[in-house]
């Protein structure tokens, strides 16, 4: 159904456009080894290793011992394709993995109006994508634009949702429903909340942890706005 963004991430071009040269420098440094190291350790001259990086050797016949030597892979070493080292996280090509779509995380920050201090979502750059099946978003009638990734922060929501989970919000959804969870501005707080109607009729915001002393109802105000419904969680704890 999904892909974890942290296993994975997507290029537009799952190749590196840079040279041999350049490759073998970058891993190189990043180990920290210089070109006389690198060369005894590989056996090959030291004069090879700087005319490769310096381009004037074009060859990759000694990609594989210095793949090796620097502990990435010989093909991204040699041709720039796929991943620099197991241990990173997959590239996804989005041109082969049409089924793919990536949905964007957000962050929060407080936001001062005319009517006191609210919240508003931005897109978090310094976030990767988490990504859903184009057929999983479509028979759940979700529009990626309206879908936004948030980070689960405090223990109100425990053992539903705990503090770190990843969760989704389908901003097209802002009616009231009893006994769902939304995501909400509440007076100038944005708070992960499940909403529940009282024998009277009124909307109150509730934890389901259940230390009501420390995390009980709050009715909804006119400083209540709904931004959209929890529709997916995404979690390590077990």
């Amino acid at each position: 159904m999904f892909v974890n963004s942290q296993n994975y991430y997507f290029l537009d071009n799952n190749c590196d456009m840079r040279t041999f040269g350049q490759r073998l420098r970058e891993a190189r440094e990043e180990a920290g080894l210089t070109q006389a190291q690198l060369a005894k350790q590989t056996g090959l001259a030291q004069a090879t290793i700087s005319n490769t990086e310096s381009g004037r050797n074009q060859g990759s016949s000694e990609a594989v011992a210095l793949a090796r030597a620097l502990g990435v892979s010989p093909d991204w070493l040699a041709e720039g394709r796929g991943q620099k080292r197991k241990d990173e996280p997959e590239i996804i090509d989005l041109e082969t993995h049409p089924d793919l779509v990536p949905v964007k995380r957000y962050s929060v920050r407080p936001s001062c109006s005319i009517d006191g201090v609210s919240i508003d979502l931005y897109e978090d750059e310094n976030e990767l994508p988490i990504f859903f099946r184009r057929d999983w978003l479509k028979s759940n009638g979700y529009k990626v634009e309206n879908l936004a990734a948030l980070k689960v922060k405090g223990r109100s929501m425990e053992p539903s949702l705990w503090e770190g989970d990843l969760v989704v919000i389908n901003r097209a959804e802002t009616e009231p429903k009893n006994n769902v969870a939304f995501a909400v501005n509440h007076e100038g707080e944005c708070v992960i909340k499940r909403l529940r109607r009282s024998a009277e009729g009124r909307w109150n915001l509730e934890s389901d942890n259940l230390d009501k002393v420390h995390y009980p109802a709050e009715p909804c105000t006119e400083g209540t706005l709904i931004i959209g419904r929890v529709v997916y969680r995404q979690t390590e704890i077990i």
